[in-house]
């Protein structure tokens, strides 16, 4: 099985099986919005650690359940 890709991993039902993890991103990204106000980078650069950890959660999930990202048809 070909691990998961990143943009895999965010796509993937891990959001609807665990609302926690986007509860936990929105006040994120609220914590940042007020923090930094309209400083995008530091915006996006907030939440770097926030999203490895949800990667690396997601391919944890992604092994214990089988998952693998659909197959492209062309």
């Amino acid at each position: 099985m070909v691990p998961p890709q990143p943009c895999d991993i965010l796509k993937m039902p891990l959001g609807r099986a665990h609302a926690a993890e986007h509860t936990a991103y929105i006040a994120l990204k609220h914590r940042l919005a007020a923090a930094h106000g309209d400083d995008r980078q530091a915006h996006t650069e907030g939440k770097v650690d926030h999203l490895w950890a949800v990667i690396r959660r997601a391919d944890r999930w992604a092994a214990e359940t089988g998952w693998a990202p659909a197959q492209p048809d062309a």
